[in-house]
């Protein structure tokens, strides 16, 4: 591991080490639940629920950087 083989460096070293980071966010409910939407006292009925992704996609991806000092712009990523 990187961090390990540098465990003896010291902080002018350090600081021009770059370190980066991707992650994909979800943009919907990405639990596998179901919602449900209806006037109360209204039984619980198939009928009333419905699944809803308002932004036509489900997740998107990001990109950013960090250093001493700097860092980058967050990226976004096409998937």
């Amino acid at each position: 591991m990187f961090a390990e083989n540098h465990a003896d460096w010291n902080l002018n070293q350090w600081q021009s080490v770059p370190f980066s980071e991707e992650f994909s966010y979800c943009l919907t409910r990405c639990d596998g639940r179901l919602r449900m939407w209806a006037q109360p006292r209204e039984r619980l009925s198939a009928a009333c629920v419905q699944e809803v992704d308002k932004l036509g996609t489900g997740s998107i991806m990001v990109w950013a950087g960090i250093m001493f000092g700097n860092h980058t712009d967050l990226v976004i990523v096409p998937l």
